[in-house]
C-alpha cells in the first residue's frame, strides 16, 4: 500500500467511515476478555451444562445388577458402589422376572430400620443413558428420592434415586419371598440382555438422518438376502414382472394342444 491510500485509509478510519483495523495488544486483551455473554446466552449455556452432566447416583437391586444389561443399553460398564438402603425390601414380583422394593413401616408408622436392600449405586450416567434405563422400568415402578449407604463407609449418606413398586396400586403383584438373583441369571438374562440392546438400538435410530435410516434398511435387507448390490425394492416393477410372466404363460397355452386327451394321440387312454 502506497503512501497515498494509507493516508486516505486513515482519514477514512478518523470519519468513522471504515473500522478501524485493531492493534496486536487489543487483539490479544479481547481474547483474553471475552464479552458478557446476554441472558439468552447465559440461559443456553445452563441448559447445555443441565443436559450434558451427570443426575446423580441411581441405586439398582434386580435385573440391572447384570454387567452383561448395562453393556447391552449403554455400551459401556458404569461405575457402582456397593451400598444398601434403609427402610425397604427386595421382593420378586407376580408374573414377571424383575424384582421390587416396598417401605417397611413399623406399627407407629415409622420406617422399619432394620430393613435392608442391598444393591449398587450407579453414578456418572449421562442423561441419554437415564433415560435408556427408565425406557426399560416396568410401569408399576415410580422414581424417588432415596438416601443409602455405602458398605465401604456406612457413615456416609448418600443421595440417589432409585426405582419403588406402586404397591398402593398393585399390591396383589407383591410376593412374599425374595428376588431369585441367580434364577433370573440362569433362566432370563438373556431375553433381558436383548431387550436392552433393543432399547439401544431404538435410541440410536431416533438420532439417525432419512439418508442414514435408509441406508441401515438397504444394508440389513443386503445381510438378509445375501446380495451385495441389491438395487431398491419398487413395488410397481415387481407388479410389470408378474403381468408378464402372466402374458406369458397364456401364450404357451394358446399354442399347447386343445385337448390331452385327442383321439389323434397315440398315446390317448380309451374310455371305458
Amino acid at each position: 500500500m502506497n503512501a497515498l491510500a494509507k493516508a486516505k485509509q486513515s482519514m477514512l478510519e478518523a470519519q468513522g467511515l471504515i473500522p478501524k483495523e485493531p492493534t496486536l495488544e487489543e487483539t490479544i486483551l479481547a481474547r483474553e476478555n471475552p464479552p458478557p455473554l446476554t441472558k439468552e446466552e447465559v440461559a443456553g449455556k445452563q441448559a447445555a451444562d443441565v443436559a450434558g452432566g451427570d443426575w446423580g447416583p441411581v441405586f439398582i437391586y434386580g435385573q440391572m445388577l447384570s454387567q452383561v444389561a448395562w453393556c447391552s443399553l449403554i455400551g459401556r460398564m458404569p461405575e457402582m458402589r456397593p451400598c444398601w438402603l434403609r427402610g425397604y425390601e427386595r421382593r420378586a414380583i407376580n408374573r414377571s422376572t424383575f424384582a421390587g422394593i416396598i417401605k417397611v413401616v413399623e406399627e407407629d408408622g415409622s420406617v422399619d430400620p432394620d430393613c435392608l436392600t442391598v444393591g449398587q449405586a450407579v453414578s456418572g450416567l449421562k442423561p441419554f443413558e437415564r433415560r435408556l434405563l427408565d425406557s426399560i422400568v416396568d410401569d408399576g415402578f415410580q422414581l424417588i428420592d432415596a438416601i443409602c449407604q455405602p458398605l465401604d463407609d456406612l457413615s456416609e449418606n448418600l443421595l440417589c434415586t432409585t426405582y419403588v413398586w406402586r404397591q398402593d396400586k398393585y399390591p396383589d403383584a407383591v410376593l412374599k419371598q425374595d428376588w431369585d438373583q441367580d434364577g433370573f441369571n440362569a433362566n432370563y438374562e438373556a431375553e433381558f440382555v436383548l431387550l436392552c440392546a433393543d432399547a439401544m438400538e431404538s435410541y440410536q435410530t431416533s438420532k439417525m438422518s432419512d439418508e442414514e435410516l435408509k441406508e441401515k434398511a438397504l444394508r440389513r435387507r443386503r445381510e438378509m438376502t445375501g446380495f451385495e448390490d441389491e438395487e431398491e425394492f419398487k413395488p410397481e416393477e415387481e407388479e410389470e414382472d408378474q403381468q408378464e410372466e402372466e402374458e406369458g404363460e397364456e401364450n404357451e397355452d394358446d399354442a399347447s394342444p386343445t385337448s390331452a386327451t385327442s383321439p389323434t394321440s397315440p398315446t390317448s387312454p380309451t374310455s371305458p
